[in-house]
């Protein structure tokens, strides 16, 4: 009778670690106002009457952050510049 519990336990203690050691669910991300190759403008607000604009072609986006590649076609930068999204106020999408 003792083996028949043993088991049980260890069955049941089984499914309960695998019940808490599942990874959590995750909320599906917004979509983006734009795609790779659009010319865009971000707008980040540094204080109440200042803001900095930053104008740049799409060159990629991973979660919260994009690559802005130059607006210059004839600028060959070696070094990506990668932008958080998360302190945008405005994203203005231009007309190609």
């Amino acid at each position: 009778m003792l083996n028949r519990w043993s088991v049980l336990t260890l069955i049941v203690g089984a499914i309960a670690g695998y019940g808490i050691g599942a990874p959590a669910a995750r909320a599906q991300a917004e979509p983006m106002p734009f795609t790779v190759g659009d010319h865009v403008t971000l707008r980040y607000e540094t204080t109440a009457e200042h803001s900095q604009d930053v104008t740049c072609v799409v060159g990629a986006f991973m979660g919260d952050w994009v690559r802005c590649d130059s607006t210059d076609k004839f600028n060959t930068s070696k070094y990506e510049t990668w932008r958080s999204l998360k302190p945008v106020v405005r994203i203005t999408k231009h007309q190609k």
